[in-house]
């Protein structure tokens, strides 16, 4: 399956460079749409690989409107782009999907050891949390509060932005205020505050990951 994905994505760059090549399309203004094309075709091949995934992440990531490298340095946090890995807890592939999870973003059976259906499966789950926290207007800044929401779950990340709100900080930003009160939550005072669902939450496991996910990603943005 992955090696049709690729092979897909390399026929069709081809066929369109071959296409304005037969057209005789003038190419030496290099201001010009087609010259910024070519430009581009060449210098994504020339981008180093990150994993054997890339063409599935630049597709699938379309979808989601990040960055595709975004996109991979969060599977690569799950799984290391290893699709047989199976965790303690029974999440399996390279989104590391528990069953019920797999099942709910339409992934029956093995399906999540298809890495095609696997990832496009996280991507509907991170879009499904991107609904859920529309509100955050920075765009970079929701990012953050949709990994936090990946790795813990909604709900103890809304716990947070309660407790930012109820104490004095701002609910819409992660560093220094959501981040915060997400590690408070293994406190009892704060867990059992009113302002709060969702109960004890140890907050530092997805605070790490976070920031994880952002320097995997600056990394990856420094290899292109």
């Amino acid at each position: 399956m992955l090696k049709t994905e690729v092979v897909k994505y390399i026929v069709i760059r081809i066929v369109f460079v071959a296409l304005f090549l037969s057209l005789n399309i003038t190419l030496c203004n290099r201001g010009g749409a087609y010259q910024i094309f070519i430009d581009e075709y060449v210098a994504d091949c020339r981008a180093p690989k990150i994993s054997e995934y890339d063409a599935i992440f630049r597709e699938k990531a379309q979808r989601l409107g990040w960055d595709w490298r975004m996109l991979a340095s969060v599977v690569w946090n799950e799984s290391r782009f290893n699709n047989d890995v199976v965790s303690s807890q029974g999440a399996r592939g390279l989104i590391q999907f528990m069953p019920r999870t797999a099942e709910r973003f339409g992934l029956a059976g093995d399906e999540v050891l298809v890495p095609s259906k696997s990832i496009q499966a996280g991507v509907e789950y991170l879009l499904f949390l991107e609904r859920r926290f529309c509100e955050i207007a920075d765009r970079d800044e929701r990012i953050k509060f949709v990994l936090a929401g990946y790795n813990a779950g909604p709900g103890h990340v809304r716990d947070a932005m309660a407790l930012a709100m109820k104490y004095g900080d701002d609910p819409h930003v992660w560093s220094g205020s959501v981040e915060k009160w997400l590690l408070a939550l293994q406190e009892a005072k704060y867990y059992n505050d009113k302002a709060c669902k969702h109960g004890f939450f140890r907050g530092r496991y997805t605070v790490r990951y976070v920031q994880k996910v952002f320097d995997r990603y600056y990394i990856y943005i420094e290899k292109k």
